[in-house]
């Protein structure tokens, strides 16, 4: 990462959160204007755990694409492990780990300031944390560890709701170790102190705005419909994973593809949910119980986010970031299952042989993808770490802007990463000189001095064809404080009546 992690507005979030949880302040966004605002959209725990490591003052694209590189490596680690200990075939650990390391998606996770960087590994901590405590008849120790991750998952990324809710109803129907009766407490125990955080949190945002993670949720008798239509959407993301779909896309090799992965899916789950339920009173705990507890994680999964997409407002995005855990959990439950295969049919050779060369295609395509992502991600970077960005003085002009001057902006998730302050943010301009009116901001910028961040390439993508003649009209006659290729620093200048 030449220029930095990649970063948009989520990031510019978690990155100002961080630095005022450092000073003192609370997870707020602060505006120019003066205004605080508490950060409701996404839970408290990233922002927290930059905190840390940033301070108030410290380089956070040095400290996140350090963390990012630890949290990375974690990642991998976990996954071998518990691959391994479930599947007890180093060999399929490794090249589980390969698929996994060499994903696009996962590259791309990992090379952004996004708080999936530590939920992916926490919740592979928290899988790993339950697997021994079930196998090692109830330690005590295990049991802490799994309600401490667990209490912590939710509060980094809502969808861990889903995983810590899984593994209390795990801790009662697969933990075969002990009388219902005996099991009952302890789960109850992990149920509570592991949903306390995100209860406590969830609370404060419903009593003081009345929206849960910034959102509205509307129940209507459409729901069912909008959930086919955004399960719809799901799997067409999904689908893209598989490798050569996208380069066939719209003919019957893709559609073949899409059916065969589907189809193999579909029987992992319902194979491992027959032997579950054939083999669930046996002790120890058997690998089918362990592949059903990842596949409900699946769907799971699945099923929050179709929910999410189809009763929020403002809608979540399904996009590759958004369901990328499903991605290790897909790779435990086909590793699982095929080491299933081998201890039931007692034959090694076709499984593997049958994994090795699916395992070589998805790794030589993925390896081209990433290829080109890398390459660019090095040679011009991302977002508001780009190199055009990153080259241009903009950063160093909006640091020198008096503190208590109100700033405005077309892009203000870029002033808000880079200053610690939100802009007033203006996206619709007049067609005439900025300030001669009474439109959003123009007051302030006529009569508070306000400084105007225009981001060139932001304004002339948005506007299209007429963004040459408005941008003349916006900024004629305005005093140029700062100006090059990327940006302008605008100030007000009162027309001189003759």
């Amino acid at each position: 990462m030449t220029w930095g992690p990649w970063a948009y507005n989520d990031s510019s979030a978690y990155v100002s959160a961080a630095r005022n949880l450092a000073s003192g302040n609370g997870s707020v966004i602060q505006h120019s204007t003066g205004k605080v605002k508490l950060l409701t959209e996404f839970p408290p725990f990233y922002p927290f755990f930059l905190s840390l490591f940033g301070g108030v003052n410290g380089d956070y694209i040095s400290v996140i694409r350090l963390l990012n590189s630890i949290l990375f490596g974690l990642s991998i680690f976990l996954l071998y492990f518990l691959i391994n200990s479930i599947s007890k075939n180093p060999a399929v650990a490794i090249i589980a780990v390969s698929l996994y390391a060499i994903f696009e998606h996962s590259l791309k996770i990992f090379t952004g300031a996004m708080s999936e960087t530590l939920f992916i590994p926490l919740s592979m901590l928290a899988w790993i944390l339950f697997i021994s405590y079930i196998k090692n008849n109830r330690k005590l120790i295990p049991f802490i560890a799994l309600v401490l991750i667990s209490a912590i998952l939710p509060v980094t990324r809502y969808a861990g709701i889903v995983f810590v809710g899984i593994i209390f109803l795990a801790l009662l129907l697969i933990d075969n170790s002990n009388s219902f009766k005996k099991k009952l407490p302890y789960a109850l125990t992990y149920f509570f102190l592991s949903f306390f955080p995100i209860v406590i949190w969830a609370s404060s945002l419903l009593t003081q705005f009345g929206k849960f993670g910034g959102k509205s949720f509307n129940f209507e008798w459409s729901i069912f419909r909008e959930m086919f239509l955004s399960f719809k959407e799901m799997l067409a993301v999904i689908s893209k994973w598989i490798p050569y779909t996208s380069v066939y896309s719209g003919s019957w090799i893709s559609a073949f593809l899409q059916s065969a992965a589907g189809l193999l899916f579909f029987a992992i789950f319902v194979y491992s949910t027959a032997l579950f339920f054939r083999q669930r009173d046996k002790k120890p705990i058997r690998k089918a119980s362990i592949l059903f507890f990842f596949n409900i994680n699946i769907i799971a999964y699945i099923g929050l986010i179709v929910f999410m997409h189809s009763t929020s407002s403002p809608r979540i995005d399904i996009i590759d970031r958004t369901i990328i855990p499903l991605f290790p959990l897909l790779l435990i439950s086909l590793t699982t299952f095929l080491s299933l295969m081998i201890d039931l049919s007692g034959r090694k050779m076709v499984p593997a042989v049958v994994f090795l060369l699916l395992s070589i295609i998805f790794v030589r395509y993925n390896f081209l993808l990433a290829r080109v992502y890398l390459d660019r991600l090095s040679t011009d970077g991302i977002g508001y770490t780009s190199r055009e960005y990153m080259d241009s003085g903009i950063i160093s002009a909006m640091k020198k802007l008096d503190q208590d001057r109100i700033t405005i902006s077309n892009l203000s998730g870029f002033v808000l990463f880079h200053t610690n302050e939100y802009p007033i943010f203006i996206e619709n301009f007049p067609q005439y000189r900025f300030g001669d009116g009474i439109s959003y901001g123009e007051s302030q910028f006529r009569d508070e001095s306000a400084a105007l961040i225009l981001f060139k390439s932001e304004f002339f993508n948005f506007y299209g064809a007429e963004a040459q003649d408005l941008y003349q009209k916006v900024t004629d006659s305005l005093i140029i404080e700062f100006e090059d290729q990327q940006a302008a620093i605008f100030s007000y200048q009162p027309s001189i009546q003759p």
